[in-house]
């Protein structure tokens, strides 16, 4: 299992917008082979703590594969208009499943 996380440092006057234009991709990304699990994780202290994106794959390929969909330039062609949104940019981190339970 391949997990992908986005930490955005979101500006409050652009956080329903933000979680909506992520909701509103995940339609097409559920079809995509590999694709195992969507969590969009919102802060109880937004002004302290980031949202967290987390996206599951079943490895590394199916991510790479996403990447040069034509799902991926579709949902990230919009982004432009969100430039403002952000204290700071993204950060993404790459996992392995260790464990669960």
């Amino acid at each position: 299992m391949f997990v992908i996380t986005n930490q955005l440092s979101v500006k409050p006057e652009f956080a329903e917008a933000i979680e909506k234009a992520f909701l509103e991709n995940i339609e097409g990304i559920q079809a995509l082979p590999g694709f195992q699990g969507f969590r969009f994780l919102r802060p109880l202290t937004p002004e302290t703590t980031p949202f967290l994106v987390e996206t599951t794959w079943a490895d590394q390929a199916a991510f790479e594969n996403w990447k040069q969909s034509d799902h991926f330039k579709q949902s990230h062609s919009g982004m432009g208009q969100f430039r403002e949104a952000f204290y700071a940019p993204p950060k993404m981190g790459q996992y392995s499943l260790s464990h669960s339970i």
